[in-house]
């Protein structure tokens, strides 16, 4: 066989990144393969299992869920013990399978765990937090961290607070659990490179720029490059939320809202300048009156996108459908220049 260098495979594999068989067979071939499709295979272990349309995965759960803890010989022997999961042996494997783990998603591992037949819920519980936590704190070049659940599923966030220790290279953050100062006060320390965070609270709560949020505050002001931002499952006002992105104004480039309310707030403050923000998406909101005001009071000169997705509009009178705005089964999509969606909608609002 021709010996093909690792930047040809990785080419190679890079086209198969999502296919667990394939990704599998090519680790068969040789050590050469199997270095490459290692990186490709590990980067995202827990995702690759659940999509990959196996009828039935209790056995590879169990496996995944055993050679994952068992990478990590020389951890405290009390994270190995939270996750309810025993090591066979203690010899070092011949990968450190923890330097290629890039994505670590809770939801997944929850899926993933419930397929592992002989443990009770207490045991699952800890299992998955274990592992996360493992994820967190081992491993240097996790890009995607996911702490949403399944169901608004409980989980004690303590737990992790003190598996936030180094996460430099964490570009993406989804968070579906308390506001916690502490927690995101960690998370401002320790991540400093997000391009993406979404947050989703579990419990319904108001957001108020300094108020008790204020560790949000400190993690989206210690970023240098904030790309997206995602809030859900609050109560809030349009300005509070520009408020809070303001020290991104120089990055942000798409802002998402969802099943939140949306209050009006009449506080005259000199408007704020997002230099890059193309796309606002406000979707499944209870808008009150006035409520949007802040968005047309902004300084948005590359807005290009403004998309409106089953919302509840308190007054009715509010709106009135806009001229080449499209209207199919609920969904209210308008998109055009800055100077054009901003004119049309204070005209109509």
């Amino acid at each position: 066989m021709a010996f093909l260098s690792h930047e040809l495979l990785a080419m190679i594999f890079e086209e198969h990144a999502d296919d667990l068989s394939t990704l599998h067979s090519c680790m068969l071939v040789n050590r050469n393969w199997c270095v490459v499709a290692l990186q490709y295979l590990w980067a995202k272990p827990f995702t690759l299992l659940l999509s990959s349309g196996r009828r039935t995965i209790d056995g590879p759960s169990k496996n995944l869920m055993i050679t994952f803890i068992r990478c990590f010989t020389d951890t405290d022997i009390n994270s190995l013990m939270e996750a309810r999961l025993c090591k066979r042996y203690s010899k070092r494997f011949p990968f450190d399978y923890s330097l290629y783990l890039k994505e670590i998603r809770f939801k997944e591992i929850e899926i993933l765990t419930r397929q592992c037949t002989g443990y009770n819920s207490f045991h699952l519980y800890y299992m998955r937090v274990g592992i996360t936590r493992l994820a967190m704190k081992y491993c240097p070049n996790l890009n995607t961290l996911s702490l949403r659940t399944e169901n608004s599923a409980y989980i004690d966030q303590s737990r992790f607070l003190l598996s936030i220790n180094n996460l430099s290279r964490v570009q993406n953050l989804s968070w579906y659990l308390d506001l916690d100062d502490n927690i995101f006060s960690a998370l401002s320390r320790a991540a400093r490179n997000l391009k993406s965070i979404s947050v989703k609270c579990r419990r319904s709560c108001y957001f108020k720029l300094g108020s008790r949020n204020h560790g949000l505050q400190k993690l989206v002001r210690s970023q240098r490059q904030l790309k997206t931002f995602t809030l859900k499952h609050v109560t809030v006002s349009m300005r509070s939320v520009f408020e809070l992105l303001e020290s991104q104004s120089n990055s942000l480039e798409s802002l998402v809202l969802s099943d939140i309310d949306i209050d009006p707030d009449d506080s005259n403050i000199e408007p704020i300048r997002f230099h890059h923000l193309t796309r606002i998406y406000i979707k499944n909101c209870r808008i009150l009156k006035t409520g949007l005001n802040p968005i047309f009071e902004a300084d948005l000169p590359e807005l290009q996108q403004l998309k409106f997705e089953n919302n509840y509009w308190k007054h009715k009178s509010d709106w009135i459908p806009l001229q080449d705005l499209c209207l199919i089964q609920n969904k209210i999509v308008y998109s055009g220049n800055s100077s054009d969606i901003i004119q049309n909608l204070k005209v109509h609002l």
